[in-house]
């Protein structure tokens, strides 16, 4: 029977070393470079409010003040109602050619109503974080409250005291 020998030439060792500097690379990534710990996260009580427009007279009454509030998508907590909403009946921007000015005409069966929402929000860099869901002035939020799912813009928030 025929032994054969390991010979082991320059090329094996540079393939040697390419994998142990790989295996290297990949440990330092997932083990050691963890980074610091995170800081704690801040949380503070956020007054809301959500501009709903185009809402049909039936579904005016369905949202009353104590109501728990739930993201539409992820369904994640977004908070309690804190007053009965304002409701107005909404006015469309059209073009007076008679007058050159723009007016305002109320939209017959449709309205506005303004909700204020009181929940507990996480401060991150870019925005406040409410139920997983970014909270700030301009942004479209998709909501469902007990008896009813709008869509609608935050107008206004502030930190409660």
């Amino acid at each position: 029977m025929n032994k054969r020998k390991i010979r082991i030439n320059g090329m094996d060792i540079v393939i040697l070393a390419v994998i142990a500097a790989a295996l290297a690379l990949l440990l330092y990534i997932f083990v050691w470079s963890a980074g610091p710990e995170k800081a704690e996260t801040e949380y503070v009580d956020l007054v809301y409010v959500l501009e709903v427009t185009g809402l049909e007279g039936q579904f005016q009454n369905l949202v009353q003040a104590g109501q728990p509030v739930q993201d539409a998508v992820k369904r994640g907590n977004m908070g309690t109602v804190v007053s009965t909403p304002q409701i107005t009946p909404m006015k469309k921007a059209e073009f007076d050619n008679d007058t050159g000015q723009e007016v305002y005409n109320e939209v017959p069966g449709r309205y506005r109503m303004l909700v204020t929402i009181e929940a507990s929000a996480a401060v991150t860099e870019q925005a406040y974080t409410v139920g997983g869901q970014e909270v700030y002035v301009g942004a479209l939020m998709s909501l469902v409250f007990p008896g009813l799912k709008c869509d609608g813009y935050c107008v206004d928030l502030e930190i409660a005291e």
